[in-house]
């Protein structure tokens, strides 16, 4: 079975190796670990990456609810926020800009693990369900073509008994 592969963008040394540490015990691939927006964006250019785990506060030109808003625009890679910060205007910020979850620092393998589930899970089902609704909508449009065919030829013969 294929790894989980995972971009760390965050700018304290420290808490990346720990939380490269604990992303690899948990049987995860990490594609990379940046510290900027910018190098992010780099980065998932060239890299396949399946979720990003992004911190808010970046250094850099743009912040990390910038940057996932972009990532997940560009290429629909679900996000999880890590922060020290909980203010409602943050919190805003972040559901509008392809936030899968929100970890607050510091937090825990179990936390980790879980929020990282939770988001890879829910990017699986909104996927299914985007190929559901284009599955849909192709059947719609096909029955909707023969129906306009069968109506003409109806009209046809109608005409031709008049």
């Amino acid at each position: 079975m294929k790894k989980t592969c995972i971009l760390i963008v965050e700018d304290e040394t420290v808490v990346a190796a720990d939380m490269r540490n604990m992303l690899e015990h948990l049987g995860y691939a990490v594609t990379g670990n940046v510290v900027s927006g910018e190098d992010a964006l780099g980065c998932r250019e060239r890299e396949a990456v399946d979720l990003v785990l992004m911190d808010i506060r970046l250094c850099g030109s743009l912040d990390g609810i910038q940057t996932a808003g972009m990532i997940h625009e560009r290429w629909g890679v679900p996000i999880v926020f890590l922060t020290a910060y909980e203010d409602e205007d943050t919190l805003q910020r972040a559901k509008q800009n392809g936030s899968y979850g929100y970890i607050l620092k510091p937090f825990h393998l179990r936390e980790l693990r879980s929020v990282i589930e939770t988001a890879m899970y829910r990017h699986t089902m909104e996927q299914r369900l985007q190929e559901a609704y284009t599955l849909v909508e192709q059947r719609v449009f096909e029955r909707t073509a023969e129906l306009l065919l069968a109506n003409r030829q109806l009209e046809r013969e109608i005409d031709e008994r008049v």
